[in-house]
């Protein structure tokens, strides 16, 4: 997938993706999410993310939703909390090292 934001292009053919986090529902029900975590070539951090009809992925399409996905840029720091939110330690580890302060979380 490919978009540009705020004059930027994120391109998942083209970035180096960096991890993933799925929730815990099978891909055929409408709350079913994914987001993958990319990193540019120019260092800039985004998710793509798709997932069913109760999902912030699906676009409103009348009286109903549909499967959907988007690629939604973010900051190093909001990139960093996003692994914390959603993955382990380690994770975060081997892509930023250390924590902050040499805390867990």
């Amino acid at each position: 997938m490919k978009k540009i934001i705020n004059g930027f292009a994120y391109d998942t053919d083209t970035a180096v993706h960096l991890t993933r986090w799925q929730s815990q529902v099978n891909d055929g029900y409408f709350s079913f999410c994914s987001e993958d975590l990319y990193q540019t070539k120019a260092g800039r951090f985004f998710i793509h993310g798709k997932g069913g009809a109760h999902t912030c992925y699906s676009p409103p399409r009348g009286d109903s939703a549909a499967v959907g996905e988007a690629i939604v840029s973010l900051t190093k720091r909001e990139a960093q909390k996003w692994i914390k939110n959603r993955l382990d330690i380690d994770t975060y580890k081997r892509l930023f090292g250390p924590t902050p302060r040499g805390s867990d979380r």
